[in-house]
Parts: structure tokens; sequence; C-alpha cells
């Protein structure tokens, strides 16, 4: 009898701290998983803020091009009234 109730102690003492040990477990888990969302959010956040600046750039670039166009058109422009002076 005094067998059984020092196994019964020590299945007691394991059994706890394995519920102590999967408490741990879950509350890291839920850590894990409020740091994922977060990181989810931020990346959502940063690729719509690169969506947007790429949208700009190509906006940008399309300005460039139709300037150096306009600007190769005057510079022809200039280099015949010059020929004709």
């Amino acid at each position: 009898m005094l067998q059984a109730n020092a196994i019964i102690n020590d299945h007691a003492k394991r059994l706890k701290h394995a519920e102590h040990q999967a408490a741990d477990l879950q509350k890291r888990c839920d850590e894990l998983n409020s740091d994922l969302q977060s990181s989810n959010s931020e990346n959502q956040r940063v690729l719509a803020e690169l969506t947007r600046l790429k949208t700009t750039v190509s906006d940008q670039q399309s300005k460039i091009d139709a300037l150096a166009r306009e600007n190769n058109k005057l510079s022809g422009q200039t280099r015949n009234r010059r020929s004709w002076a």
C-alpha cells in the first residue's frame, strides 16, 4: 500500500509538471501567434506602401520620358532655326 501511494504521488507530480509545461507551451504559442499576426499586418502595410511607391516611380518616369521627348523636339527646332538664320 505504501508503494502504491508513492507511485500515485510520483505520477501526480509528473502530471502537475506536464500540465505546467503544457500551459507554458500554450502561452508561448499564443505569444508567437500574436507576433505572427502583427508581422502579417506590418507586411501588408509595407506591401501597400511599396505598391504606392512603385506607381509614383512609374508616373515620374513617364513624366521624365515625356520631358525628354519634348526637350529633343525643342532642341531640333532650335537647331533648325539656327540653320535658317
